[in-house]
């Protein structure tokens, strides 16, 4: 009964607010996003404000009571507000390590002002890239899935033309360091020879 007065009131005070308007935002699984969400009264002290974060109208994500922060469990380390904002009246928070359930329509509601806010997420699976390991002569090479496969061709002939020029200079070091034959010179004293 309790929970059906507090849906009730939730919707009527949504109906009823001043100001509304609405965005969207976009993010994917794993991610995080920023919620945007600020006050326009200049009159109104921040630690008078009251703000409830809700998901789908019934979620309850975050209150923000009087400067005091009180997160859902289930938004629990991953719904944080920026306090230090506070005074300058923005009530965003960013929500952590999206989920695919994220996805729906978030609201913000400032009381006394009844300021109310509402951003679409939409959360966007991503897959996890996977990475293959090639070693090619105790050089590895990391390459991530989706990557042209001309590109680990060019990288073979890379290494086999490294490889063609080391053995080429090699050779050729060998070859021109090699001792030249040592030519004799005899040095014939002809004895029968005055001075």
């Amino acid at each position: 009964m309790f929970m059906g007065l507090k849906y009730f009131i939730w919707t009527v005070a949504v109906l009823l607010t001043k100001e509304s308007s609405q965005s969207t935002i976009s993010g994917v699984t794993g991610g995080s996003v920023i919620l945007p969400c600020s006050s326009t009264e200049d009159e109104i002290k921040p630690q008078d404000c009251n703000v409830y974060w809700r998901h789908n109208d019934t979620k309850r994500v975050c209150d923000i009571v009087k400067g005091e922060v009180l997160v859902a469990q289930q938004y629990s380390g991953r719904a944080e507000p920026f306090p230090e904002e506070y005074g300058s009246r923005n009530f965003s928070i960013k929500l952590l390590s999206l989920k695919q359930t994220d996805s729906g329509l978030f609201s913000c509601f400032i009381t006394p002002t009844d300021e109310y806010k509402s951003i679409e997420l939409i959360v966007v699976h991503r897959e996890p890239q996977k990475e293959t390991t090639t070693t090619i002569y105790d050089t590895t090479i990391n390459v991530k899935e989706g990557s042209s496969p001309s590109h680990m061709v060019w990288i073979a002939i890379g290494i086999f033309i490294l490889m063609l020029v080391v053995v080429a200079i090699v050779y050729l070091c060998k070859n021109c360091f090699k001792k030249a034959p040592v030519t004799e010179f005899s040095v014939v004293m002809n004895l029968d020879e005055e001075h």
